[in-house]
C-alpha cells in the first residue's frame, strides 16, 4: 500500500482497492447531493451525508477499521461547496466547516453501478466436460486445514472449475465443517449447518435412499440458496 501523510490521506481503507475505471467526464452538485458522469456514460447521485460518512482518511479508526464519525453530529445545513476531479482522486470541500474529504473514484463509481471489481483479478472461469477433464482437480487435503498458501490453490481451482477435490481428510464427524469454516461463515438451514446423507428406512428426501442422485441444485427455491456446497465422503 502506497504512504499517505496527513496532507493527502489516503483514498481507500488499507484493507480494499477498486479499480480506477474510466475517467470523470463532469462532477456537479447543488449543494444538497454530488452527480458524476464517467465517460463511458455512466451516471451516479450521491447524496451530502452519505458522502461525508463514507470519508476514508482520518475518518477510519486505525485499530478496528471502523468510521469514527457521528452522523448525529453533523450539521443539519451541511453542504457541498466544491468538487475536484484529479485522476483517481475526488475532494470535495464542506460548508459550513470548510473541512475537505477525499474518495476514490473507483469506490464512487462502485456505488453508482454496484459491480465492484477487486484490483486482484479473480481467476478466469474455465468450462470444462468429461473428455476435458475426466476427474475433478484433486489436492491433498490436510494442508487446506492449516496452510493458507494450499488453502488458496484449492479455492482458486473451484473458482476456476467450479468443482475442486480435497483428498486424505481426517473422517472424523465434523471435518466438513473445519474445511467450510476456512472459507466463510457457514449458513444454516433447516437441515442444519451439516448433515449426513445415508439410507434409512422412511425417508423424507431422496437423498435418504439408496437411489442414484442426478445432478441437481439444492434449495433453489430458498431467498439465499447456497454459494458452496462440500460433500465429505467418508469411508
Amino acid at each position: 500500500m502506497t504512504r499517505h501523510d496527513d496532507t493527502h490521506p489516503p483514498l481507500s481503507p488499507d484493507f480494499v482497492s477498486h479499480l480506477d475505471g474510466p475517467p470523470i467526464a463532469s462532477a456537479i452538485h447543488d449543494g444538497v447531493a454530488l452527480t458524476l458522469v464517467w465517460q463511458d456514460g455512466v451516471e451516479g447521485r450521491f447524496n451530502r451525508f452519505y458522502l461525508r460518512e463514507n470519508e476514508v482518511g482520518p475518518a477510519i479508526n486505525p485499530i478496528t477499521r471502523e468510521s469514527d464519525i457521528d452522523v448525529d453530529a453533523l450539521p443539519d445545513d451541511l453542504a457541498i461547496a466544491a468538487v475536484e476531479v484529479s485522476g483517481a482522486a475526488l475532494t470535495v470541500t464542506w460548508a459550513p466547516d470548510g473541512h475537505r474529504s477525499r474518495h476514490h473514484a473507483g469506490w464512487l463509481r462502485f456505488i453508482a453501478t454496484g459491480q465492484w471489481r477487486p484490483r486482484a483479478a479473480l481467476p478466469k472461469r474455465i468450462t470444462w466436460d468429461a473428455a476435458a477433464m475426466p476427474a475433478p482437480v484433486s489436492f491433498d487435503g490436510p494442508p487446506v486445514l492449516t496452510d493458507d498458501a494450499a488453502l488458496k490453490n484449492w479455492l482458486d481451482a473451484l473458482e476456476t472449475y467450479g468443482l475442486a477435490r480435497l483428498r486424505g481428510l481426517p473422517t472424523e464427524k465434523g471435518t466438513v465443517l473445519r474445511v467450510a469454516e476456512r472459507i466463510g461463515t457457514i449458513r444454516n438451514s433447516n437441515f442444519g449447518f451439516s448433515f449426513f446423507v445415508e439410507s434409512k428406512p422412511d425417508p423424507d428426501s431422496n437423498a435418504y435412499t439408496a437411489a442414484a442422485l442426478s445432478p441437481h441444485t439444492d434449495l433453489g427455491t430458498r431467498e439465499l440458496q447456497p454459494g458452496l456446497q462440500l460433500l465429505h465422503c467418508r469411508e
